[in-house]
């Protein structure tokens, strides 16, 4: 004979399970999205500075304080 009590706490218990599971689930996605996010913002910050130095470096002060342009070796 089948004990419906056992089934139903079988039942419930793989509910909870799941339900918990999920929640870590989105918690590591958060954890991801996070680190991504705070990549991306690394990169746009490389590569701002990168343009910078590259737009410091196309003129070279003369010892007078005037600018002239740096012929290029390429």
């Amino acid at each position: 004979m089948i004990d419906y009590n056992l089934v139903l706490y079988i039942g419930i218990g793989l509910i909870v399970f799941g339900f918990v599971l999920f929640f870590v689930a989105e918690h590591f996605e958060r954890q991801a999205e996070i680190k991504l996010f705070k990549l991306q913002q690394l990169n746009k910050s490389f590569n701002k500075n990168k343009a910078k130095v590259i737009k410091d470096n196309q003129f070279e002060i003369n010892a007078d304080g005037t600018e002239t342009t740096k012929d290029s070796i390429i």
